[in-house]
């Protein structure tokens, strides 16, 4: 070799894998374990049965999902949650869950219902009796009354049948009676008629379901009306079927009378003020003790007018005429003060306030005046209750004339005024005469022109 130049190294070039040949193993890293092969089903086992857990959970909610639609109540709740969150409108729900016969059924019913009922009032309408001279027909029943030789009433000529009756007008008669009537029978009276109607058989609906439930069966009774049928109650008979000739008794009676006074209600309504219709109520509603209407009721109980009565007095007669007879304050005087109580409790609800200072367009009690009214009427005194005439020798002969120019008994009720020439102050005296001595004869005292001034004896 030539001196001076160095070595070439021999390289030898890597050995080639053949590719047909298995591939040679590596030897594993020092520390590193040796790899752990499974088979393939255990590699798989939890997802297949997760997959099969998941294939039975929806197969139970496509089941349910099934059940569900077949359900109206379900779907009209899903409806309404969905109403609810997003704002849909329900109208519909009910009747688009309802299947094809429930629909027809009940559109055949309230078709039924609705022709029934206009039949039904058409008949009542054509065949109830005019209310055209319903003004004249209350007017025709006044108590005739006799008046000394001074002008003042010595007594009234009352109709064994019907009382004592004096007509006084709106004007006539205190705003506490009327305010307490108003607040105790019709809170709506002075409002909107047909709201006022609708209130009317809402309410006795109520009443004749509660009576019902209470007796046990089916029954008709005359709460919750109004005061304008209360009208068409006290001055017509209504318990007929077509014509007045065919009376009904029992509930059928009861049930007829009151579609009538819901229909005459509401041609009453339609035909006269509320000033009217008050005044008619007002001088018709039985008080008890013979008295028919405010002014012979408050000359009975109070010997005043209807126009000077109190609220507690007014309270009083608000609240009697649901039941004379009950709210009776010679025989049952505990009970008449929780009655007025009721009706004072009404009147604060309706018209109270703590102070009526500055309350102007509108109706206002202090609540210390109501609570005022209750302590009067508990302390009151009632007059002695009517019995008989005072002065009945001069009634038999007033009324043996009055028999000449009144058919029958209509002098009762025909309302006239007999000026006389008895001197009351002579009566009394011949009356109080009369009562100290057992004599029976007849006693006659007139005075110097013959005119007659006292009567007694048998």
């Amino acid at each position: 070799k030539p001196q001076g130049v160095l070595p070439v190294p021999e390289i030898t070039p890597p050995p080639q894998p053949n590719p047909l040949s298995a591939p040679a193993k590596t030897a594993a890293t020092a520390g590193e374990p040796e790899e752990n092969h499974q088979s393939l089903s255990e590699r798989f086992i939890p997802t297949i049965e997760r997959a099969f857990a998941t294939a039975k959970r929806l197969g139970e909610n496509y089941q349910k999902y099934f059940q569900d639609r077949s359900n109206p109540r379900t779907i009209l709740q899903n409806r309404a949650r969905n109403r609810d969150i997003f704002g849909w409108n329900p109208k519909g729900l009910f009747w688009r869950a309802l299947s094809k016969s429930a629909r027809r059924a009940m559109v055949i019913s309230i078709t039924g219902l609705a022709v029934t009922t206009a039949g039904t009032v058409t008949v009542i309408y054509q065949t109830n009796p005019d209310t055209a001279n319903l003004l004249s027909r209350d007017m025709q029943a006044q108590t005739s009354r006799i008046v000394d030789a001074g002008g003042n009433v010595a007594e009234e000529i009352v109709a064994p049948a019907s009382g004592r009756r004096n007509e006084v007008g709106l004007s006539e008669i205190s705003p506490n009676l009327i305010n307490a009537t108003v607040a105790t029978e019709d809170k709506f009276f002075w409002g909107n008629w047909i709201k006022d109607t609708a209130y009317g058989v809402a309410r006795s609906v109520m009443q004749n379901l509660k009576e019902s439930w209470q007796a046990k069966r089916l029954k008709v009774v005359s709460g919750g009306s109004t005061i304008t049928q209360q009208v068409a109650r006290n001055l017509f008979d209504l318990h007929y079927l077509f014509d007045q000739s065919q009376e009904l008794d029992g509930t059928a009676g009861e049930f007829v009378r009151k579609a009538r006074e819901i229909v005459l209600a509401a041609e009453i309504n339609r035909n006269f003020s509320k000033t009217e219709i008050m005044e008619l109520y007002l001088n018709n509603n039985y008080y008890g003790y013979g008295a028919y209407g405010v002014e012979a009721a408050s000359q009975t109980y109070f010997g005043k007018s209807a126009k000077d009565l109190t609220l507690a007095e007014g309270a009083f007669l608000a609240g009697g005429t649901q039941g004379p007879e009950v709210y009776d304050p010679y025989t049952n005087r505990e009970v008449v003060n929780d009655r007025v109580r009721q009706v004072l409790e009404l009147v604060k609800n309706n018209y109270g306030a703590e102070s009526c200072a500055g309350v102007t367009g509108k109706t206002c009690y202090p609540y210390q005046e109501i609570e005022n009214a209750v302590k009067e009427i508990e302390n009151y005194q009632f007059k002695t209750p009517p019995q008989g005439y005072d002065h009945a020798a001069w009634v038999d002969m007033v009324e043996g004339q009055l028999h000449g120019l009144y058919p029958g008994d209509a002098f009762y009720n025909a309302g006239v005024n007999v000026k006389t020439t008895i001197d009351s102050s002579v009566q009394k005296g011949l009356d109080e005469a009369l009562s100290r001595t057992s004599a029976t004869d007849s006693v006659v005292i007139w005075d110097h022109n013959g005119a007659i001034q006292a009567l007694g004896g048998d």
